[in-house]
C-alpha cells in the first residue's frame, strides 16, 4: 500500500503543479484563466476568485510535498468544488473553455466531468490510505522511484486529457493549443 500511496501522491502532485504553472506562466494565460472564470459566471471578485483557485492548487501541491494525508484532503475539496462546477456548467448549457491545464480552448464537456471523476478517485484512494497509515512505513528505494515515475506519467498524460479523449476517439476535433 505505500507503493499505491506514492503512485498516488506523485499523480495528484504532477496534476496540481501543471494546473498552477499552465495558468500562471504567461500574463496571456493568466488573462485566459481569469476569462474561463468569468465564463462560469462569477462577476464580483473575479480576480481575486481566479487568484484564489490558483492559490488553493498551490497549496495543495505544497501539502501533498509536506504532508500527505492533508494534501491528499486538499486535493479532494479542489477537486469536489470543480467538479460541482464542471457539473452545474454543463447543466445550464453555458460554454465554458476548459483552462485546467493551461492553454486548452477546448468547451467543457461530459468528458471533462469524468476526468475530474477519475482525478477524485485518485485523491480519495490516496486520502483513505493515508488516513488509515498504509503511507507510513518501510519502502525499498527502487520501488518507490517505481511507483512515483509511474504516478507522475499517469499524472502528465492526464494534463493532456483534451488530446487524450481526441486519440481514443472521444471527441471529433482535437483541442485547439493557441498562444493563450
Amino acid at each position: 500500500m505505500i507503493v499505491a500511496v506514492a503512485a498516488c501522491r506523485a499523480f495528484l502532485l504532477v496534476v496540481f503543479a501543471v494546473a498552477v504553472l499552465s495558468k500562471t506562466a504567461t500574463a496571456a494565460r493568466r488573462r485566459a484563466f481569469t476569462s474561463a472564470v468569468a465564463a462560469f459566471g462569477i462577476r464580483r471578485a473575479l480576480r481575486p476568485t481566479a487568484a484564489a483557485v490558483v492559490a488553493s492548487e498551490l497549496a495543495a501541491v505544497a501539502l501533498l510535498c509536506a504532508a500527505p494525508a492533508p494534501g491528499f484532503t486538499a486535493c479532494v475539496a479542489l477537486l469536489a468544488v470543480f467538479t460541482v462546477a464542471i457539473a452545474r456548467a454543463l447543466r445550464t448549457g453555458k460554454r465554458v473553455a476548459c483552462r485546467c491545464f493551461g492553454s486548452s480552448g477546448a468547451a467543457l464537456g461530459p468528458g471533462h466531468a469524468v476526468r475530474n471523476a477519475l482525478l477524485l478517485a485518485v485523491a480519495v484512494a490516496g486520502a483513505a490510505m493515508a488516513a488509515a497509515g498504509t503511507g507510513a512505513g518501510h519502502i525499498d528505494v527502487s520501488s518507490w522511484c517505481a511507483a512515483t515515475i509511474a504516478g507522475g506519467a499517469a499524472g502528465a498524460v492526464m494534463t493532456r486529457w483534451d488530446d487524450v479523449a481526441y486519440v481514443l476517439g472521444f471527441t471529433n476535433r482535437p483541442a485547439s493549443r493557441g498562444a493563450s
